[in-house]
């Protein structure tokens, strides 16, 4: 598989080319054959929506705080999509259920406390094997992932922790 060009595309477009990518340089493409996905803050649901599109046989989960931005993603993702309106530091899902997280820029307006609660959910949610991939830098945010045990994979302008 070749890198995925990301001249033109929107945000959802790079991120369904780039993951997969990136998931397969690391072994563990395998994780594209299972699921569930978790899109943590969510809003209008357009990364869900464009990954249905090429990986329709993955289950996916979306969660945001905002009952608006979820009303909104429920009209373009597949009507089997679990949409949950949750704060981030509660996520009502069952101990190691998910085999890919994904979160866009959600740290930029959390205090530390809030991102260690956060990576602590994400911990708990994420099965063993599973990836947790984080699109922002993660420099200022990480030692709470570090702290439970979870392994970066790749890291750059994005990171890829492994559980």
């Amino acid at each position: 598989m070749t890198s995925p060009l990301y001249s033109g595309a929107t945000y959802a477009e790079a991120m369904v080319a780039w993951l997969p990518y990136k998931l397969e340089q690391l072994g563990l493409a395998h994780l594209l054959n299972d699921g569930p996905f978790a899109d943590l803050g969510c809003g209008l649901g357009t990364v869900i929506a464009t990954f249905q599109q090429k990986y329709p046989h993955i289950r996916f989960i979306g969660i945001d705080r905002n009952r608006e931005c979820l009303d909104e993603a429920r009209k373009i993702v597949s009507p089997d999509t679990l949409l949950i309106q949750a704060s981030l530091r509660a996520i009502s899902l069952r101990d190691n259920s998910l085999a890919v997280v994904f979160s866009h820029k959600i740290y930029q307006l959390c205090n530390e406390e809030t991102y260690a609660e956060i990576a602590k959910e994400i911990h708990r949610t994420l099965r063993t094997g599973g990836v947790y991939f984080a699109s922002e830098p993660m420099i200022d945010y990480k030692r709470p992932f570090l702290e439970l045990g979870l392994v970066p994979m790749y890291e750059k302008e994005s990171i890829i922790f492994k559980k």
